[in-house]
């Protein structure tokens, strides 16, 4: 039996150098913070709404994708925003049905300790639902000043597929 021979691997290595020029390498970053921050600092053009209109019938195209963020940050912020007043409406008609059932409702004897109690937990779950829905509302705020077109349709694609499987619930649900 013969053995097999490996190739083997010749490195031949005659200088290596390591040394790192630390002045160009401080140069370099302090160009590239200085540049970063004269575009940040950089006066964005603003566009009104019938030049913007006229633009896109002339068939110009808009300069880093502002058409596309502009129209699905309004999108979006809307439909947050729309979310957030429903839900505000809601827990408004909940709790003023909740309280006046309580109020209707017997108040002798042990039952007044279980209505106060229940009125206490309507109201704190009240509050927790006007804080969430006051942060969809922030975040309407936060997606609608957004310029990273990127993220807009990462939301976009969040919130239709939340509808999608909404949809599909009910329809599963009136299936059954």
């Amino acid at each position: 039996m013969s053995k097999k021979q490996q190739p083997s691997t010749i490195n031949r290595i005659n200088q290596l150098n390591l040394e790192i020029d630390y002045e160009k390498l401080a140069d370099a970053i302090v160009k590239a913070q200085e540049k970063a921050k004269q575009e940040k600092d950089e006066p964005k053009e603003k566009t009104s709404v019938p030049t913007a209109i006229w633009r896109i019938i002339k068939g110009k195209e808009s300069k880093d994708g502002r058409y596309l963020s502009a129209s699905l940050a309004i999108i979006v912020s809307m439909v947050f925003r729309l979310l957030a007043l429903l839900g505000t409406v809601t827990v408004v008609t909940i709790d003023v049905f909740a309280i006046k059932n309580y109020i209707d409702s017997g108040w002798q004897g042990w039952q007044i300790a279980c209505n106060i109690v229940l009125i206490v937990v309507v109201l704190m779950i009240t509050v927790a639902a006007f804080l969430c829905l006051l942060f969809l509302w922030g975040a309407a705020n936060d997606v609608e000043h957004e310029k990273d077109k990127y993220f807009l349709i990462n939301v976009f694609s969040g919130l239709v597929s939340a509808a999608a499987l909404v949809v599909a619930i009910i329809a599963l649900s009136k299936g059954t």
